[in-house]
């Protein structure tokens, strides 16, 4: 029998951590191992006794990726890796739904609907039902390009490949450059439609805070740097339009923070040059 190992970075986020690993305990269809990572300033092993999983305590940010990096390395060895955010949710359908969609293992598998198809030309996730785009069954598949972080369901092989990854985003796009990565290598990237794994949102308005707008700023041309996705005057045009709107509605933070994240994207800078707060 397959198994699955399970990798949850987190900011201490413990009361959301122990309900994600009891929804996913509680419906996963193969024998589930957990890897959880908990970095943060105030990260300790406070509250993870609730947990028989393995929690790896690192008192600084590492941001999105570095999080997931980490768990992986740490995680036991597994046929399959689940990474999952720390505000995700799964209902009693997700994993059973994502496992019978699953065949070889020279694909890596989604089932997070959080995308936008229209944005960067990019085939991503689309918030729609199965019948609409993977033929009406719940084990259809769609291939896709790019997929977030949270629901990607990897191979032991495809693990290995992101096991290496150091782009020094931070946070933002290095789950879209992971994918890239792994389909330079060969595999393919496939949509569950109807292995639906949601976001709760446990930030709240933090998802509109200066710091979020510079690194999604400055990553997206990081990864048009590395892969020529669309030419530099769309990007441009884009992130001119949202330092135009941030002005426009008064929250100058936040457009000195697009502007800055476009220089520094354009510099080439990288890693952590804004602390999250």
């Amino acid at each position: 029998m397959s198994t699955l190992a399970v990798v949850i970075p987190t900011t201490h986020r413990v009361e959301h951590v122990v309900q994600l690993v009891h929804q996913v305990r509680t419906t996963s269809p193969i024998p589930t191992t957990f890897t959880i990572v908990d970095n943060c300033p105030n990260a300790s092993e406070a509250g993870w006794e609730a947990l028989d999983g393995y929690v790896v305590i690192r008192e600084r940010y590492l941001g999105s990726e570095q999080g997931f990096v980490l768990g992986l390395r740490s995680a036991p060895s597994a046929d399959w890796y689940l990474l999952l955010d720390h505000d995700a949710e799964v209902d009693e359908t997700s994993l059973p739904t994502l496992f019978a969609a699953v065949g070889d293992d020279n694909s890596v598998y989604s089932a997070n609907q959080g995308g936008d198809s229209h944005s960067w030309s990019m085939r991503q996730w689309v918030p729609r039902p199965a019948t609409l785009l993977g033929g009406g069954t719940t084990t259809s598949t769609v291939p896709i390009d790019l997929a977030p972080w949270s629901g990607l369901l990897l191979p032991q092989n495809a693990a290995e490949l992101v096991k290496l990854q150091d782009s020094g985003y931070f946070f933002g796009w290095d789950d879209y450059l992971a994918c890239w990565r792994l389909r330079c290598a060969g595999f393919q990237i496939e949509a569950v439609p109807a292995a639906v794994i949601g976001n709760k949102r446990a930030n709240g308005d933090d998802w509109l805070a200066p710091w979020r707008a510079y690194y999604l700023t400055r990553n997206r041309f990081l990864f048009l740097l590395e892969t020529r996705w669309i030419s530099w005057p769309p990007a441009l045009l884009f992130e001119g339009r949202g330092f135009c709107r941030a002005v426009a509605a008064y929250r100058l933070k936040r457009a000195a923070a697009i502007a800055r994240g476009m220089f520094d994207g354009l510099m080439n800078r990288r890693g952590m040059r804004m602390t999250p707060s």
